[in-house]
């Protein structure tokens, strides 16, 4: 390696700097290499600044970020002073980049100004990209110096126009219980007129909460004009009266349109680098750290309807999911689900869920009423754990048996039986004697007028069984996802 290095070293104020330069980056990565570095030149790293001068961009750009590679604590001004000089914007974020590794305290006002500048510069169409990325290597050097802890919402009193999400079809059975709120039904939800966010905030049938954005024109597919659409919103003033600081808010975006992905990344990218120019910094893209989220919708003009989510909200409905695994239903499906049988439950009634993963069943249908006794039953031993678990944080008192449905023995019979059955995973004629089995320990352990709610993707299978077993009626079915026609099935049990 070290003849190698030398060799490289020597070439870098030859006619082959820009290969030389570019070899010896990757050398570099090695393991033990920066140290031989060290070695050959004796701690003067002047064989690489020097290349801070050269004529070619391309070795300008490798000899900034062999700086940084090499962590030359004494190359700050000399790289700051290179990055004001080029004229060449593609080599710009090389010197940022490489000062993310040295110690840059002492030009931070500097890298400040220099950022809000980036903001408000008007790059041809040809360096539009080049500007992206010098801005958001800005963005990174600065971000190491400014530590944002983060908002604090205290907003829950402060009243809003709200987009409650909802499964679609489903809008109406949320608004029935806000009677005294102005509200809409959507195909997207319920859009809440004046309501404060601690008035829906603890209801488990939405999906997401989002601030409706009220705007001066419409937007379109155009980035620009749609981050200026944005600052002319009430997007900062709803981000400022609902938190605490004056700091700005890391965001992310997404979109739910009809558009192909190519072309939907496209915008976004542009999108998001308009926002934070318009924004001047207030709002800084950061997709893995984020405090909200705007969000779009299109519609079926193609234009596009803005919302914001804060994650800055804390998540209280479902805190007593503290295990979950990858099977375990989504709660706001089994409120849902709940929710629409309702009227067929019945206060203190003795509820049975046979297949009952990590309880999110049962311990849901405790909001619908008061429960005389839960019992859930499990093969899997880990979901049974999880249950116990979170029915423990709910303060729900469940009873949870580590055993297979078709072998369990009951001293009582059920008023309700409330389950999610298996997707199709086996053959037809195992499939077909899982249903027949079920149907039979069932029949055998609910009391006359019980009811029984099922939640499958296997409506056939669920149907001919209600045929072999007359004792069973169906009263009400209902699609709760479309994706993979899961339906809910209502039965009495004569």
């Amino acid at each position: 390696m070290k003849t190698k290095m030398n060799n490289l070293i020597k070439q870098l104020h030859t006619e082959n700097a820009r290969g030389a330069a570019s070899k010896l980056r990757s050398l570099l990565k090695e393991e033990g290499a920066t140290e031989e570095f060290y070695e050959l030149c004796g701690g003067d790293f002047s064989c690489v600044r020097s290349l801070l001068e050269h004529e070619d961009a391309k070795v300008r750009k490798s000899g900034a970020l062999l700086l940084g590679q090499l962590e030359d604590e004494d190359a700050v001004e000399l790289l700051w002073n290179a990055y004001e000089k080029e004229t060449q914007r593609f080599v710009k974020s090389s010197y940022l980049k490489a000062m993310q590794n040295l110690d840059c305290e002492a030009i931070l006002e500097k890298l400040r100004r220099r950022l809000q500048e980036l903001y408000q510069f008007e790059a041809k169409e040809e360096e539009e990209k080049h500007l992206r990325e010098e801005t958001h290597e800005m963005q990174k050097l600065l971000s190491l110096y400014e530590v944002n802890k983060g908002h604090a919402f205290i907003g829950n009193h402060r009243p809003s126009d709200l987009l409650l999400t909802m499964p679609y079809g489903y809008g109406q059975l949320l608004a029935k219980e806000y009677p005294g709120v102005l509200s809409k039904v959507m195909s997207l939800g319920v859009r809440m007129k004046n309501v404060c966010p601690d008035e829906v905030i603890d209801n488990p049938l939405y999906g997401e909460m989002l601030f409706a954005l009220h705007l001066e024109s419409k937007i379109s597919l155009d980035a620009k004009s749609a981050a200026r659409a944005l600052v002319k919103s009430d997007l900062k003033t709803i981000l400022k009266h609902y938190h605490e600081g004056e700091e700005g808010f890391r965001f992310r975006v997404q979109l739910a349109g009809r558009m192909e992905e190519k072309e939907k990344a496209k915008f976004l990218k542009a999108f998001i680098a308009e926002t934070e120019k318009a924004f001047g910094g207030y709002l800084q893209n950061d997709p893995s750290d984020y405090e909200i989220e705007i969000r779009f919708y299109q519609t079926t003009s193609g234009l596009l309807q803005p919302f914001l989510k804060l994650f800055t909200i804390e998540e209280r409905r479902f805190a007593y999911r503290s295990r979950i695994l990858s099977t375990a239903m989504r709660p706001q499906l089994a409120a849902l689900a709940l929710t629409i049988a309702r009227t067929y439950l019945t206060e203190g009634a003795h509820v049975l869920d046979p297949l009952c993963g990590t309880g999110t069943l049962l311990i849901e249908r405790y909001r619908q009423g008061r429960v005389g006794a839960a019992f859930g039953i499990d093969t899997y031993g880990e979901a049974i754990e999880a249950a116990m678990e979170n029915a423990t944080k709910a303060d729900r008192r469940i009873h949870f048996i580590h055993r297979d449905y078709f072998d369990a023995t009951f001293k009582e019979k059920f008023d309700e039986l409330i389950c999610e059955l298996p997707l199709a995973k086996q053959s037809a004629a195992e499939e077909e004697a899982f249903y027949q089995k079920f149907f039979d320990a069932t029949a055998k352990i609910m009391k006359p007028g019980a009811v029984v709610i099922l939640l499958s993707t296997q409506g056939n299978r669920i149907k001919k069984q209600i045929r072999l077993h007359p004792q069973f009626s169906l009263k009400e079915e209902h699609l709760l996802r479309k994706k993979d026609e899961l339906f809910e099935y209502i039965l009495r049990y004569k």
